[in-house]
């Protein structure tokens, strides 16, 4: 290579050096959510919520995990119920890739937001980003979104001010490494089934 070359491309790089060091370092990436390890198979000390007598209905006393009420292949979703956060929050579900705990979900209603992401500030710092999005509903009607991300090596969090439905607000914590693994498995799938035909 020729030093005109090597200079342009040491050129090129200086600035992207600086973008990169530019850019927000999130220093709370969690291993674990409400107790839920991320990456790793979903642990067995969850005990599996009783049947629920609707004659007799009490709520149930512990956080504890539903039978899956989806699964498709490798993924299953697994439920949980008598949740922390129970004044904030509505529903958690996590998402298992052969077993492994790869996304999970936590849901409020969108009276909540404001309460929701005060206690991701508080519990993982300022996001790394902040933009605006628009949800639309069924009938047309744009409604602003504010989304929170938190970018890590390993895991990326994303609050969403509103997400599928306008009166929801929805958290999505995602393990990268295990989606990457399960997206190459996808394309895979893709691959093999377009040689077959």
């Amino acid at each position: 290579m020729n030093l005109q070359k090597l200079t342009i491309i040491f050129a090129l790089l200086i600035p992207l050096q600086s973008v990169i060091a530019a850019t927000p370092r999130w220093q709370s990436e969690p291993t674990a959510v409400f107790g839920v390890e991320l990456g790793a198979p979903l642990s067995e000390d969850i005990p599996t919520c009783p049947p629920i007598d609707y004659r007799n209905y009490r709520p149930r006393d512990s956080f504890c995990k539903e039978s899956s009420p989806y699964s498709e292949g490798s993924l299953a979703i697994v439920r949980f119920d008598k949740i922390p956060m129970g004044n904030i929050l509505s529903t958690i579900e996590a998402f298992t890739y052969d077993g492994v705990v790869g996304a999970i979900h936590a849901s409020s209603p969108h009276g909540n937001y404001q309460q929701f992401r005060a206690v991701l500030i508080e519990r993982y710092g300022q996001p790394t980003s902040i933009k605006t999005d628009t949800v639309r509903t069924k009938a047309g009607v744009d409604w602003t979104s504010e989304v929170l991300t938190w970018s890590g090596t390993n895991v990326t969090i994303q609050l969403h001010e509103r997400y599928d439905t306008v009166t929801a607000s929805t958290m999505v914590v995602t393990h990268l490494q295990t989606i990457s693994a399960r997206q190459v498995e996808r394309e895979s799938a893709v691959k093999k089934a377009a040689s077959e035909l």
